[in-house]
């Protein structure tokens, strides 16, 4: 028998009070008990909707990447220029707010939790699928136009973006970057796409 479903709503709801959960408590300590404490409803209730505790994580980890994703969409379709609507992409990983690594926790407790358990390990495939095709869509625009000339193919430069994303990220949450600040790591993605694509910067 299919599993009942919630409203869009309800949904969103249970799923940002469970990253709420996993950023205060880590991916590994976060229970059914505690998102069902976090939003007032039963533990029952969640097996319910979500069959484990695991489905749930699961899901809030992909409710986590989509809402991001259709973040940098619609910012970047209301950008004509190639440069700049790619930098609106980069930005939009990189998180915004006066804490910008507080998200970025939130996928360190995702990728420590991929390392122990193969089910959510293989949504990771999904997650870096969905950005690294949002960047090489924008760098190939780009190529097309003239605007950028890449030294290498727009999938690889987007794969090389996407690791210096996560290690500047990771290093800010470490306390080991030079300059925590989001600004330092965007000024830095920025130089080094630029030079991937060709493009004079000031």
């Amino acid at each position: 028998m299919p599993r009942p479903r919630l409203d869009d709503d309800q949904q969103t709801a249970i799923l940002d009070a469970t990253v709420a959960v996993i950023a205060q408590r880590g991916a590994a300590s976060t229970r059914l008990a505690d998102v069902a404490r976090a939003i007032g409803r039963s533990t029952g209730t969640l097996q319910h909707y979500f069959g484990s505790r695991d489905e749930l994580l699961a899901a809030a980890f992909r409710r986590l990447n989509d809402s991001g994703a259709e973040a940098a969409r619609a910012a970047a379709a209301e950008i004509d220029d190639p440069w700049a609507r790619l930098q609106s992409v980069l930005d939009e990983v990189l998180g915004g707010g006066p804490d910008w690594t507080a998200e970025w926790q939130v996928w360190l407790e995702f990728w420590t939790a991929c390392a122990r358990d193969p089910e959510l390990r293989a949504l990771t495939g999904d997650v870096y699928a969905t950005w690294r095709t949002l960047l090489g869509e924008a760098i190939a625009e780009g190529k097309r136009t003239g605007a950028f000339r890449p030294v290498a193919p727009p999938a690889e430069v987007a794969a090389a973006l996407l690791a210096l994303l996560d290690g500047l990220a990771l290093h800010a949450l470490l306390g080991i970057a030079s300059d925590r600040r989001q600004a330092a790591a965007r000024r830095i993605v920025r130089r080094v796409a630029a030079g991937y694509l060709g493009v004079a910067t000031a």
